[in-house]
């Protein structure tokens, strides 16, 4: 048996995963739940929404797809770089798994605070070959807490000057 991403409608999760279940399919839908409030009279009722918006995962035989796919609310089967089915790895939904109860509702610790390691005034050259930024320095002009920066961007077609980054290592940039 391969797990395999589902795409489902818009908002469309919950009705899926029930008729996938009673289809006879494992199914698993990583989800978070929190009491809202409806209407006028402030009834209020238990919300699931999807952690990964549109999405199921189902395990089946690549056979099966087909019936995958036939039942209604699900809009196709996620495909891969050869343009058919793409099988999702075992150990990335076990993963997914383990950040969830056996609903799959999805752990409140699994939102891990990220620090950033950038201070304001910081100065960076990106050194990711695959970045169309690369050899560009940039000065960190705020450091927020969820790990995003803002920063001013330095082009070495200004002129080039040896600077020292925060660490004391060198580095080739703009002013």
């Amino acid at each position: 048996m391969t797990w395999w991403a589902a795409q489902v409608h818009a908002r469309s999760e919950e009705q899926v995963y029930h008729k996938l279940v009673n289809g006879g399919y494992r199914v698993f839908w990583p989800h978070v739940s929190a009491w809202v409030t409806t209407g006028h009279k402030a009834k209020s009722r238990l919300l699931r929404r999807s952690w990964l918006t549109g999405y199921l995962f189902v395990e089946t035989e690549k056979d099966n797809l087909w019936a995958v796919n036939e039942v209604p609310g699900v809009a196709s089967i996620v495909r891969g770089a050869c343009n058919g089915p793409g099988p999702i790895p075992t150990s990335w939904v076990e993963e997914l798994m383990s950040r969830c109860d056996q609903g799959g509702e999805v752990h409140k610790s699994t939102k891990v605070p990220r620090r950033n390691r950038f201070r304001m005034g910081d100065r960076v050259k990106i050194t990711d070959e695959t970045s169309p930024l690369l050899g560009v320095i940039v000065e960190i002009t705020k450091a927020l807490d969820n790990g995003s920066i803002c920063a001013t961007f330095y082009s070495e077609l200004l002129g080039r000057v040896t600077i020292k980054d925060p660490k004391g290592d060198v580095i080739e940039g703009a002013p």
